[in-house]
């Protein structure tokens, strides 16, 4: 039986959606190879850990080195069965194969972003406060949303923000981008 500690596990400052449903989904046992391909700050991973002891292990993936730290402050009661990894879950296969799982029992994508980098303004996801236009889940990559949103044509500004966005007024909000050339900021 799985604990709800708010539905983080103890001490989380963040909740994570279906915390309950997917535990009860995934059914953990106590043999089980789990995969929570964005681990964040371990809340999920808390929970399939605990209902998988005494014997279940997990591979937590994460391009975010802090959520990263988070998780490994959550999940230090669990460090003989636990496997956290700063890389994006693109790389699965070849995780897997670093550790020699084989196959694996369950695997959790939770997409998105956390309310812990939107909260965070120097993150550069936040829309209610100033911060830099940054938006890289992993802040050691090369590219950040300032370096798009003032370099690309306003065509193929329109179409990021149209098909990743989901934005029918992508063309007015790349034309009023361009034509305020440079956006740094996230206000």
């Amino acid at each position: 039986m799985t604990a709800d500690f708010g539905a983080a596990g103890p001490g989380s400052p963040h909740q994570p959606v279906l915390y309950q449903e997917i535990i009860h989904a995934l059914r953990p046992t106590g043999e089980g190879s789990y995969v929570d391909c964005t681990v964040g700050a371990g809340g999920h991973a808390f929970g399939i850990l605990e209902a998988s002891s005494p014997d279940g292990r997990l591979l937590g993936l994460d391009r975010d080195k802090e959520a990263l730290r988070r998780a490994a402050d959550r999940l230090q009661g669990f460090q003989d069965r636990c496997w956290l990894v700063h890389s994006s879950y693109t790389t699965l296969p070849d995780q897997l194969k670093k550790l020699g799982w084989e196959s694996i029992n369950g695997i959790l994508f939770d997409l998105g972003m956390s309310s812990i980098q939107v909260d965070d303004p120097g993150r550069g996801f936040s829309f209610r406060q100033e911060g830099p236009l940054d938006m890289r889940f992993d802040p050691g990559a090369d590219l950040k949303a300032a370096d798009l949103v003032n370099n690309l044509p306003a065509d193929e500004l329109a179409n990021l923000i149209y098909e990743y966005g989901e934005e029918r007024k992508s063309r007015q909000i790349a034309a009023a981008s361009v034509r305020n050339r440079p956006v740094e900021s996230t206000t």
